[in-house]
């Protein structure tokens, strides 16, 4: 058998190569680990309280506030409903204000 007969023609998907000593421990982008539950909450409940204090308007319907933050209704109702046990907002209805209390740290945090 010549040496062109014996050659075996593998498919590129399944073509193995290990990848170079300085890319070992990297990881792709689409492999990082994803933020844990309560930093998305986190995450959420930030956005949320920057939008109701930066806004200077008063109060936001949940309607609206689910629009600007692109979040489904359960994720944008849970979020105000901790701020609100945490005493940072008030909620009347569908509205949606901050405390004096949240006011005054933004104020002197920022």
């Amino acid at each position: 058998m010549s040496e062109l007969q014996s050659t075996r023609i593998v498919p590129h998907e399944q073509e193995h190569h290990d990848p170079p000593p300085h890319a070992r421990n990297r990881r792709a982008p689409l492999e990082r680990e994803r933020d844990s539950p309560q930093e998305q909450d986190r995450r959420i409940d930030r956005a949320l309280l920057g939008l109701l204090l930066g806004a200077g308007t008063g109060a936001w319907s949940l309607d609206d506030l689910e629009r600007e933050l692109g979040g489904p209704g359960p994720v944008t109702a849970d979020s105000v409903e901790r701020l609100r046990r945490a005493g940072l907002l008030h909620r009347c209805g569908q509205l949606v204000l901050p405390t004096r209390a949240a006011a005054v740290f933004d104020e002197i945090s920022g």
